[in-house]
């Protein structure tokens, strides 16, 4: 039996944790900046920033992407 084309794949359906966590790292450094809330110097928009730049980095070179698990062909 074949797959449909017009059907996704279960792994394009799931997404990637990494890129959550990235996506709502730059979520907080947009209200902090918005917002101009005062924080500690490490904990700046800019920094926050760079956090989910670093994530979205790791996401896209394929780490956190999931486990995949190999059988063994006879």
């Amino acid at each position: 039996m074949q797959r449909s084309d017009t059907q996704a794949s279960p792994d394009e359906e799931i997404p990637s944790m990494l890129a959550i966590i990235s996506a709502a790292l730059f979520f907080i450094a947009f209200l902090i900046n918005a917002a101009d809330i005062s924080t500690n110097e490490t904990f700046t928009s800019t920094n926050v920033m760079l956090l989910g730049l670093t994530v979205l980095a790791l996401h896209l070179a394929g780490i956190g992407s999931g486990w995949t698990v190999r059988g063994r062909r006879r």
